[in-house]
């Protein structure tokens, strides 16, 4: 008989911590509904057995480097982390089906342990005996696999019973790209479990676009391992795979009945536009937002506009920042918005600085406006529909970067708007005195 388990992997959910997750592609702030979406259409494919394969929330990864430069109120914080956590808890709650759950780099430790705890195994599913890894990483985003963990391992090894494997980071296959995808260790995991002919398959995260490869073995059934794909990304995918002692299958689904009609956005720069001067070089706590801002956006938003921040962060490449303080200063300003219940879709921003870099990792200018990619990318993961969409900057670059995408810009007169606008011309598209004339404009727009 077969055994049936679902895997959804990578969710990167944010909904009480303030923010998108720090990538545009994830729909972090969707993710409650679009899992309880996905959890009710499990219901109806008769599995034995969920497994979440971690990084079940985008934690604010300065948490790691608790005051390493800034100072800042970190409990808070954590608190929002471990309320997502529970979040997630509850909707696992009461499902007719067991579920098991485990961590990725973008989890916080201490957190994700006192909700859900660590390592787990061997538990009966089916005719198998389920193993999962709470392994971490240690250099970077580069998992290991050490100490309770390993000796969890060295035990399955032992164990004779038909077994799968879970985890977050690879084993196989060795992607190769400038991201550390895969275990450190990888080539001893993968030399062993090759090894161990009980171990039908290993399960795995991380890589969002998904892979699966098979090994085979002499003598025994080969060893298949696949990398579901991020359930954070459009268009939602989880999967049901299908053992037995002759096959392995699998199935990837979508949530039933989601809609990916299109909307309207507004785009927005961040620096003179959400701030009344120039913020280029302001750290977490040196950010002021124009005041009125929040109640301003939360009317755009009403009006069933999406909210997208696009910012160029050459001060990244120009060694005045690091992306863990841009990330860290992005978070600060959502967590002030959302005192008026105002939430980002999604946030993008360039570090390149081009010939002025300081590293040569910042050498290139990819996305740095006036170049449209984060526009075009933007409606590409959040279902927007650029000509019915508006950019307010406060730059030449800002307006160029909307009409290269085709959509209609506008600029406000704080920040660099006065000078930008006398340096346009006739050239100059519509002005508004600042962010607060938006929601009017808007209204009077569609009229």
């Amino acid at each position: 008989m077969a055994t049936r388990i679902a895997q959804i992997t990578d969710i990167h959910l944010r909904y009480n911590i303030p923010g998108p997750p720090s990538l545009g592609a994830r729909r972090g702030r969707e993710m409650p509904t679009l899992l309880a979406a996905a959890l009710n259409d499990l219901k109806s494919e008769n599995i034995d057995g969920l497994v979440l394969t971690g990084d079940l929330v985008d934690a604010p990864r300065w948490l790691w480097k608790e005051n390493f430069y800034f100072d800042d109120d970190f409990e808070w914080w954590k608190n929002r982390v471990e309320e997502d956590y529970h979040l997630i808890k509850n909707l696992l709650h009461d499902l007719p089906f067991p579920s098991w759950v485990l961590p990725g780099n973008h989890d916080y430790p201490p957190s994700f342990r006192r909700v859900f705890g660590g390592s787990w195994g061997p538990q009966n599913c089916g005719e198998y005996q389920l193993y999962g890894f709470a392994d971490w990483p240690w250099r970077g985003s580069q998992g290991r696999r050490l100490q309770q963990e390993r000796l969890l391992f060295d035990a399955a090894l032992k164990n004779p019973a038909p077994q799968i494997h879970f985890q977050h980071y690879l084993v196989a296959p060795h992607i190769h790209v400038n991201y550390p995808y895969n275990y450190e260790e990888h080539n001893e995991l993968l030399q062993r479990v090759r090894a161990a002919s009980q171990i039908k398959a290993l399960i795995q995260g991380h890589y969002h676009a998904g892979e699966s490869i098979s090994f085979p073995r002499k003598n025994s059934s080969p060893l298949d391992i696949i990398t579901g794909k991020a359930f954070s990304d459009s268009p939602h995918f989880y999967t049901v795979y299908e053992f037995s002692d002759k096959n392995s299958a699998f199935t990837e689904k979508t949530i039933l009945g989601e809609k990916t009609s299109t909307r309207p956005a507004v785009f927005l720069d961040r620096d003179g536009v959400l701030s009344a001067e120039p913020t280029y070089f302001a750290g977490p706590h040196n950010f002021n937002l124009l005041p009125g801002a929040g109640q301003a956006l939360k009317k755009v938003a009403e009006l069933g506009y999406a909210l997208i921040l696009v910012s160029n962060q050459t001060s990244i490449g120009l060694g005045y920042s690091t992306k863990d303080i841009v990330q860290w200063t992005f978070d600060q300003i959502s967590r002030k918005l959302s005192q008026d219940q105002v939430h980002f879709d999604g946030i993008y921003y360039s570090e390149g600085a081009g010939n002025r870099a300081v590293l040569p990792e910042f050498n290139h200018q990819k996305n740095v406006k006036p170049d449209p990619g984060f526009l075009n990318a933007a409606a590409k993961h959040h279902h927007i529909d650029l000509n019915r969409s508006w950019f307010v900057g406060d730059r030449i670059s800002d307006i160029e970067c909307a009409q290269n995408a085709g959509v209609k810009p506008l600029l406000v007169k704080t920040g660099f708007g006065t000078q930008h606008a006398q340096m346009l011309g006739t050239r100059c598209p519509p002005c508004l005195s600042s962010l607060l004339d938006l929601p009017e404009y808007l209204i009077m727009a569609k009229h």
